[in-house]
């Protein structure tokens, strides 16, 4: 996994060479990182206790199969083309439309960074007091958090890399007991029913599940391009996306009905998990906080050429303790809604560009001495596709009323089209 890691970055901007060739089940294991982090496990929590067993799990699947759809149909590009996501984005989009989608990457990783700093503040509160019997308020624990992970950021990012290695199969392991135990439990708790009082739609939960991985969905080519076959890419994309991640969202659901709570830190402590589970969520989230900043501090310096990295990250790490301090934890549902509603219209772009205009014909690195600097068909293909795919949550009935279905097909319906009739204006 190290070699793999290596050679994401050395071949950033070039093909793969066809010598070096990973299997599915490799890839799949680099792309199920997230799957069993406190973020996904309070994903499924939550929907779990707003929806009740049956609803929870159409959406969990329906969410589960839409990503794996969009990451397969993704990845085959990746395979063929063997570039990266950044080189196709900039090919599709142009140069300044690259820059844009980079502006919304790290804005949406500093959101996840606002979601791992609340656990982890939660967490290392909890452990304060069960051990010291002190209580610190979370927000100077984000605070001063903030200042020590920028800093393991510029510094100690190897180490954060290499700690998250043996991190996962121990958060697989604590995964697979709570949902042993809130499955144990489940005839004590409130059975099937859902807790909220006020329940999300199955489409709005479905979109949830999707808003936890779009982004690696979308990107999902930085690691397809290493794959053998397209059957490497299928399993890259349905082993994660909705096998691990299904099962992972079932097991915090079995745990929050059985203990009738949402947060992880409580119910982990309600079903008895000891300060070793808390501690193994503090670092988890030590270490997801970490990759977070040092990507989110990659896009921002695509932006900012001349600026040194320690700067990059200085600023990123100031701007991610802000968004902590937003306690998006809170609304971490309506958050990852907004990631599916605003990125999936960038698999759309990409899956209309391939598999419609160039009917698979596929890209090459020389097309991007040729690339336009702004694809504005595409932008304004993404931006009306993101404005439609919240219509239905205002009972305005002119999409599909599944808002990242909505997202996908009306910015590839909108891009061809507009690329049909300004090639017909030109005569082409």
């Amino acid at each position: 996994m190290n070699k793999l890691d290596n050679q994401i970055e050395d071949f950033a901007s070039i093909p793969i060479p066809n010598h070096i060739r990973y299997s599915g089940l490799s890839i799949a294991m680099v792309t199920a990182v997230m799957v069993f982090s406190a973020g996904s496990l309070s994903v499924g929590a939550q929907i779990g206790a707003s929806l009740g067993l049956r609803d929870s799990m159409i959406a969990f699947l329906l969410g589960g199969f839409f990503l794996s759809l969009l990451g397969y149909m993704v990845g085959v590009i990746g395979v063929r083309s063997r570039l990266s996501s950044y080189v196709l984005i900039k090919i599709i989009f142009g140069e300044n439309g690259a820059v844009l989608l980079n502006i919304s990457l790290a804005i949406a990783l500093l959101g996840w960074y606002g979601v791992s700093m609340d656990i982890f503040s939660a967490s290392l509160n909890q452990l304060m007091r069960s051990i010291f019997d002190i209580n610190i308020p979370n927000y100077l624990i984000e605070i001063a958090g903030g200042f020590l992970m920028t800093y393991s950021a510029i510094k100690g990012f190897k180490l954060l890399e290499s700690l998250s290695y043996w991190i996962t199969p121990l958060l697989i392991i604590l995964t697979a007991f709570l949902g042993y135990k809130g499955f144990v439990n489940w005839g004590n708790g409130p059975g099937q029913e859902a807790l909220d009082a006020n329940p999300m739609t199955i489409s709005s939960a479905a979109d949830a599940v999707i808003g936890v991985f779009i982004l690696g969905a979308i990107l999902i080519s930085d690691f397809s391009r290493f794959s053998r076959t397209t059957k490497d890419v299928a399993i890259a994309s349905f082993l994660p996306y909705l096998l691990l991640s299904t099962l992972a969202y079932m097991a915090a659901f079995f745990a929050a009905v059985a203990t009738n709570e949402t947060d992880i830190i409580r119910i982990m402590s309600a079903l008895g998990f000891g300060l070793a589970a808390l501690f193994l969520i503090f670092l988890s989230s030590w270490v997801v906080n970490g990759i977070n900043l040092y990507s989110a501090t990659l896009s921002l310096s695509s932006l900012y050429k001349n600026a040194k990295q320690w700067q990059m990250a200085l600023l990123t790490g100031t701007l991610a303790t802000m968004a902590a301090l937003m306690n998006i934890l809170e609304q971490l549902t309506s958050f990852l809604i907004i990631l599916t509603a605003i990125f999936t219209p960038v698999g759309g772009i990409l899956i209309a560009d391939y598999y419609l205009l160039r009917k698979k014909k596929d890209y090459s690195i020389d097309e991007l001495r040729h690339a336009s600097s702004l694809n504005y068909r595409a932008i304004i293909s993404c931006v009306i596709a993101v404005l439609f795919s919240f219509f239905p949550i205002n009972n305005t009935q002119l999409t599909f009323g599944f808002p990242a279905l909505d997202s996908l097909l009306i910015a590839g319906f909108l891009y061809c089209t507009i690329t049909f009739l300004v090639n017909s204006i030109k005569g082409k």
